[in-house]
């Protein structure tokens, strides 16, 4: 068996013909996973269902999204809903309707109107408060009135400038918190509402928060607070305020016309969207550090995190020319165990029967890695046949040839390789320690990705193409990792090796392809390849000769045809080898042969299943 340490987080790709086919099992960090015509203005998670609520203005509704499934649907609520507050319980919606005098009372069970409260003036947003009570901003004042009936239940605050703006209320429902929009300077107010009467605790000195407001949004805690303004705080920033004083503690560097700004649920990141880029900014919240941009149209107006952190919503109310509507992204973390260090051995010919990886960086950030094509050192592992001097090239999704290396010690300046790399392989801990080696690194940006692996003046022999990760701590993954080999017998079949690493089981799906490649052009397809499974220890522990049919042994205790259909990457062909386990964090190696020492050209695989 042959592993190496490396950092490396696993998925798989089919290299067919030359081609990346990329078959994602989970979305990415940054990926839209749906996208709805509706263009949202604001959004409220209930507090007891699975379910974002969104007010679409210019369609008199507001849209329930199932944040499980993703599943939306509309609901008339009347005049240009602009905002909603849910109760504690997530039973009843309250909509401000801005074009008209009412909030009206949605039934969220069984999703009708059951009441409307008339103000003195138009609401432009809502909280619920303590004490049963609702706190309405309206055009010269905020009110309070009762959740049932709708009467007041005490004075309005009115003894300042209410303009347009937002209105966050603290966890306890006992603090109110008020910023007006489109003043210049811009001021932020906090009261003390855990009795009849408001009382103001305190309010931005003018000339600190910025002019002309865009989004308040209080942390999911309560101890942090965001006045977004499009002129910014600090040269454009957007400053995060402690709430017991407003004393500004950092700011988040946008850049010119901040728009709208979201925590995620435990507070640990920020999200951010500016006039002036694409994309939707993303930060440590507690470090104000760049953790990169989500690839995305021009300016979302209204940002916000599900409950479970999963799904960033952003609605898109303004036509700056590319998209208005709704787009949901995925932001769910990246999981505490991991498939990492991945490598494989084959044996390396000529033509279209050399070593061909594949992988994918996903993620807001570019990814940064060592790409390496080893030979002679696995001499030293007593693997017979090593290629003598290996080379390596890189493309991207095009096809394109974006690096390419032949000696690890001599760099080839050219695409993406503006600069001798020979240190920085050295100071990378990931140093061949043969010069005929060859070595790229590359800060590659999100997309697909192929190593090839050759023999200088078309010689032959086993080699090791890998793929390190440099930056494990960036916004990003290595995934989606397979090779295309040509198997042959004894010591040169296909030997893929991984490493799960972290606290908790992986469950894995590896596959070992022959036939369903003849479909893509390739010849000499294996016509039947086996599949084995081994331990750190080079115990087997699964096999599979066929996926239609399983064998008992080892792990495996249970028939598992019907778990690798439902897992959405059974082979089309039944001839194709497959399994699924649960592995504990250690090193494993799957070996791919032919059935009855025939030869072919191959692809091992393995899947992240969760």
């Amino acid at each position: 068996m042959l592993y190496f340490p490396t950092r490396l987080l696993l998925g798989f790709v089919l290299w067919l013909s030359g081609s990346l086919v990329a078959n994602n099992a989970h979305a990415a960090l940054g990926d839209v996973v749906a996208e709805y015509s509706f263009p949202a203005s604001s959004f409220a998670m209930s507090p007891t269902q699975p379910l974002m609520y969104a007010t679409i203005p210019s369609q008199n509704s507001i849209a329930i999204i199932n944040t499980n499934t993703l599943q939306a649907s509309t609901v008339f609520v009347g005049s240009n809903p602009t905002n909603l507050a849910l109760s504690p319980d997530g039973s009843k919606a309250y909509v401000a309707n801005s074009t008209t005098n009412f909030v009206v009372v949605f039934n969220t069970q069984t999703r009708t109107i059951v009441n409307s409260f008339l103000l003195p003036e138009h609401p432009q947003d809502v909280v619920f408060g303590s004490q049963n009570r609702l706190w309405v901003l309206g055009q010269n004042q905020i009110f309070q009135i009762d959740a049932t009936t709708g009467a007041s239940t005490g004075p309005s605050i009115d003894n300042f400038i209410v303009y347009s703006g937002s209105l966050e209320i603290s966890p306890d429902r006992n603090t109110l918190y008020y910023a007006d929009y489109g003043l210049s300077p811009g001021t932020m107010y906090k009261f003390n509402v855990s009795g009849t009467t408001p009382v103001l605790v305190r309010q931005t000195p003018f000339g600190t928060v910025g002019s002309n407001g865009e989004d308040l949004t209080l942390s999911h805690n309560g101890n942090f607070i965001c006045y977004v303004t499009g002129s910014g705080q600090n040269l454009y920033d957007i400053a995060k305020f402690r709430t017991s004083d407003f004393a500004s503690l950092g700011s988040f560097v946008t850049g010119p016309y901040p728009q709208a700004l979201a925590f995620s649920p435990n507070d640990s990141m920020v999200y951010a969207s500016v006039h002036t880029g694409s994309g939707i900014e993303v930060f440590n919240a507690n470090t104000f550090l760049s953790l990169g941009t989500i690839s995305g149209p021009e300016v979302a107006s209204k940002l916000a995190v599900d409950s479970a952190g999963r799904y960033l919503f952003a609605g898109y109310t303004v036509n700056f020319g590319d998209f208005t509507g709704t787009r949901v992204y995925d932001i769910s973390p990246l999981p505490e165990s991991r498939l990492n260090n991945i490598s494989t051995r084959a044996f390396v010919q000529t033509g279209d029967n050399v070593v061909i990886g594949g992988f994918i960086v996903q993620g807001i950030q570019p990814k940064r890695v060592i790409i390496r094509a080893i030979g002679p050192e696995l001499t030293q592992y007593g693997v017979p046949s090593a290629l003598a001097n290996p080379t390596l090239e890189l493309h991207d999704d095009t096809g394109a040839l974006i690096a390419s290396n032949d000696n690890w010690v001599s760099t080839i300046i050219g695409g993406i390789i503006t600069s001798n790399q020979v240190r920085a392989i050295h100071d990378s801990g990931h140093a061949p320690t043969d010069g005929r080696e060859s070595a790229i690194i590359a800060d590659l940006p999100a997309g697909n990705y192929t190593a090839i692996v050759r023999g200088v003046n078309d010689m032959t022999g086993v080699a090791l193409v890998e793929v390190y990760d440099l930056s494990a701590d960036a916004n990003s993954i290595l995934g989606n990792i397979s090779t295309r080999s040509f198997v042959q017998t004894g010591d040169n079949v296909m030997i893929g090796g991984f490493i799960v690493q972290g606290p908790q089981p992986k469950r894995v799906i590896v596959r070992a392809i022959g036939p369903e490649l003849t479909q893509y052009g390739i010849p000499n397809a294996l016509a039947d390849p086996t599949l084995e499974l081994h331990d750190g220890t080079g115990a087997l522990i699964a096999s599979n000769d066929n996926w239609q049919t399983t064998i008992i042994g080892g792990i495996i205790t249970k028939d598992q045809v019907a778990d690798i259909q439902n897992s959405g990457h059974a082979p089309t062909q039944p001839s194709e080898s497959a399994i699924i386990a649960d592995l504990p964090p250690g090193n494993y190696t799957a070996i791919v042969r032919g059935k009855n020492i025939i030869v072919g050209v191959a692809l091992v695989e393995v899947y992240d299943l969760q």
